[in-house]
């Protein structure tokens, strides 16, 4: 079942994007996972990108030379860490954009070593149906200096980005590389919970 909002909407504007509203499934998801070995922070990052909603857009706001269907997931962006180092004392306040930007920080990526960068697939219903496949990949990460999360845990600042393709899939099982787009949306999350 899928739905259609009013075209008269702005994707950056008040209400609904305009798009029908598509179906879809998982067919795999897999964090992608970085080891972090700085002499303050030790442990693993988990970055997850999942799709809440896929849209079929309208032509209009495709990028140029984009194929059609111009399929748009709106994501939910996971993070957490695993600390294996050193704990401070729990504050409970979560991390917020305005502390980042007036905090003292440290940019930590040299010291962080990818271990899984997965790609994660999503099967879209419609006809014909389409598999969108996605990668997130850690772009920078930030140390916020003497800033502990309510686990004791140090708050680290990851940017992100997750990209996409999108294919027509051949109704026997295989991908059929009969369309292919991409987007990318870079993002970035406070580990705050860890």
């Amino acid at each position: 079942m899928h739905s259609q909002f009013p075209s008269s909407h702005n994707i950056r504007g008040t209400g609904p994007p305009p798009g029908i509203d598509l179906d879809f499934t998982i067919q795999k998801v897999q964090w992608s996972t970085y080891d972090i070995s700085h002499p303050a922070v030790k442990g693993t990052l988990r970055l997850l990108a999942i799709p809440i909603k896929i849209l079929e857009l309208p032509t209009e706001l495709a990028p140029p030379n984009c194929a059609s269907p111009f399929l748009g997931p709106l994501f939910h962006h996971m993070v957490a860490f695993k600390n294996v180092g050193k704990k401070g004392t729990p504050d409970p306040r979560p991390a917020t954009f305005q502390e980042y930007a007036k905090s003292p920080k440290e940019d930590i990526t040299n010291f962080t070593k990818p271990l899984d960068e997965p790609y994660n697939e999503f099967a879209v219903t419609r006809d014909p149906p389409y598999l969108i496949r996605t990668r997130t990949i850690l772009m920078k990460i930030e140390l916020l200096k003497d800033r502990w999360n309510q686990f004791g845990d140090p708050v680290l600042w990851p940017q992100h980005q997750t990209s996409q393709s999108v294919s027509e899939c051949n109704t026997a099982g295989p991908i059929a590389a009969a369309t292919e787009t991409g987007v990318s949306v870079k993002i970035r999350t406070p580990v705050a919970y860890g």
